[in-house]
């Protein structure tokens, strides 16, 4: 385990439409930057096709503090192995055919100020912890790995200590890991299928967020279906800036913009985007506060928060009655999209359906589609509602959280194959 700590300034500026970028450790050297951004800048507006403007939005001066009840700096480095080592053998307890686990846990704390010309001047305390757990256990031939993440940006180490305790997290690694080792193999096809509300985020914001995002959208599989019906009219899917537990929460973004949720999906139409201060401006529509920077080194991109499928009126057993053969797709390990909205799923915890009752475990399921085709089939949305975790990648790390309620796809919605 290790400490490392990192201060430095990064500078943006816009000339005539066109942007430059300098970035660099301490304070030491900033004239120089602001030098060789405008430099940048001013070689980039000669030539451009589609000059840049900003939305206007109110200047900011604040600070935004957070008060941990244990500040995770204050934990000793003792004290954290110590919780992490209860993992590994409390694994053991619920899965004996663990045969290795991997515990990858990060905090972070300091403070972030964003000053501009225009009179923002915003400080902001940083907080976050962060753990990504895998396990890989061994039945006779079969081999089986899984992982578990979770975070949060407004608790401290208590949050380990209290609503993610190790016996816990280790209960869900065991379930996810006898699911891979003593599973079925599944059978191909494109048949009914209960997304959980993990799958359900993960949908959510693979196959449909990043399309939202509005320096994506314009070459996704949505463009030009703004206010088109793309869904069942019981289907709302929100970007939220804030929500109970949420690892993408935030106030203000990295443009000083103060942040608000945006319907992407709204009673099934296809209702707004995800946009900074400049695709705000090209849109003729407000920022959404969604300009995000994984650190000093890189400018803000459009980055989702916290995506969420709102709540239905169908009770979970609903969901299962009448489905004489499909899956209960719970948990992943991986996934990806295309521009298209093509989408491949690996599931670490899935279940046989047959006659309308959860059955035996699966392992090496996956899932795949197109989100524009498997939106039309969603037959049924739950009335609960679940959440995770997670770091998107966009080129650039971000905290977010994916969730919503159980779903059901019809047969047609989703292909079932196996995973190599």
């Amino acid at each position: 385990m290790a400490t490392r700590r990192q201060a430095g300034v990064a500078v943006r500026v816009l000339f005539r439409g066109a942007w430059g970028f300098a970035s660099g450790p301490g304070m030491k050297g900033l004239v120089g930057r602001v030098e060789r951004a405008l430099k940048m800048a001013r070689g980039l507006s000669a030539h451009l096709s589609r000059p840049a403007a900003l939305a206007e939005v109110p200047a900011v001066q604040a600070t935004l503090r957070k008060r941990p009840r244990r500040d995770p700096r204050e934990v000793p480095l003792e004290d954290k192995a110590r919780l992490l080592a209860t993992l590994h053998r409390e694994l053991l307890v619920f899965e004996p055919r663990t045969k290795a686990s991997t515990v990858a846990y990060e905090d972070l704390g300091g403070q972030k100020r964003l000053l501009t010309s225009e009179g923002t001047d915003l400080r902001t305390e940083l907080l976050a912890v962060y753990q990504y757990t895998t396990a890989q256990g061994r039945a006779g031939a079969r081999i089986g790995a899984v992982k578990d993440e979770f975070g949060s940006v407004e608790h401290g180490w208590e949050h380990l200590e209290d609503r993610q305790r190790p016996q816990e997290v280790a209960r869900r690694l065991a379930r996810k890991l006898a699911c891979q080792l003593d599973g079925v193999r599944p059978r191909g096809g494109s048949p009914p299928c209960v997304l959980s509300p993990i799958l359900t985020g993960l949908f959510g914001h693979e196959a449909l967020g990043h399309l939202c995002e509005a320096d994506l959208a314009e070459h996704g599989a949505f463009a030009g279906l703004q206010g088109q019906q793309v869904a069942p009219e019981e289907l709302t899917l929100v970007d939220t800036n804030h929500t109970s537990g949420g690892f993408g929460n935030l106030r203000y973004d990295d443009e000083g913009v103060r942040a608000r949720p945006v319907r992407l999906i709204h009673r099934g139409q296809l209702a707004g985007l995800m946009a900074d201060r400049e695709y705000a401006a090209a849109l003729g529509v407000p920022p959404t506060g969604s300009a995000r920077a994984e650190s000093f080194h890189v400018r803000p991109l459009i980055r989702m928060r916290n995506t969420i499928f709102t709540s239905g009126s169908a009770e979970l057993a609903e969901l299962f009655s009448g489905i004489r053969d499909g899956y209960y797709c719970v948990d992943f390990k991986g996934g990806q999209m295309e521009m298209n909205s093509a989408f491949h799923v690996g599931v670490q915890e899935g279940y046989e359906i047959r006659g309308g009752e959860v059955g035996r475990p699966v392992a090496g399921l996956a899932i795949s589609g197109l989100a524009t085709e498997a939106l039309k089939r969603i037959a049924l949305v739950g009335r609960d509602f679940g959440m995770e975790s997670g770091v998107c990648g966009k080129g650039q790390e971000a905290y977010t959280s994916d969730g919503g309620p159980h779903l059901r796809v019809d047969s047609g919605g989703i292909v079932v194959g196996a995973r190599r």
